[in-house]
């Protein structure tokens, strides 16, 4: 609930007056040709405005460690990399999701994954609630095409999900 109001607030803000362009709603594709080919050969790869810079920044210092893989890459590539994460990460976008996410960190956070953050979270957290019926069924949510049609594009508000009427009559109150 405390979310949804602080997003409200921030759309109220975007829609400025006087013609200013109101903020588009989500992240938009990733444009780096280097990050979607080394990160994207082995997960999906998030859109940098999912997460706050310095997100970014301790991921890219742990590849050695990238949730238990060693993800190291060239130098150059590397510096590129970090590069675009930080001129695209969440507390420097402009755009409504980006901001989200930010509202939903205090200042201190630093999440290591696009999945734990209070925002993504909080928006997934039924997706894997073993009663939930309805398709695809989700045991985690770290690729987002599973459920989002336009998740390469950065769109993430199309669903590919349904939810039988027979499983939530049957959920128990």
């Amino acid at each position: 609930m405390k979310h949804c109001c602080r997003l409200a607030a921030v759309v109220l803000v975007s829609m400025a007056p006087f013609g200013a362009r109101a903020l588009e709603y989500d992240v938009g594709p990733n444009t780096s040709a280097s990050y979607a080919a080394e990160c994207g050969s082995c997960h999906f790869p998030y859109q940098p405005g999912l997460l706050p810079a310095r997100s970014w920044q301790r991921i890219m210092a742990n590849l050695h460690d990238h949730f238990g893989d060693n993800a190291e890459f060239g130098v150059k590539a590397r510096q590129a990399i970090q590069e675009y994460l930080a001129t695209h990460a969440a507390d420097v976008s402009d755009n409504l999701r980006s901001r989200a996410v930010m509202e939903s960190l205090a200042a201190a956070d630093v999440p290591q994954r696009v999945t734990t953050s209070p925002y993504i979270a909080g928006l997934h957290g039924g997706l894997l609630d073993p009663l939930r019926g309805g398709l695809p069924r989700v045991d985690n949510l770290v690729n987002c095409t599973t459920c989002h049609f336009k998740a390469e594009q950065g769109v993430f508000k199309a669903r590919r999900y349904t939810v039988s009427d027979e499983a939530f009559r049957a959920r128990p109150r």
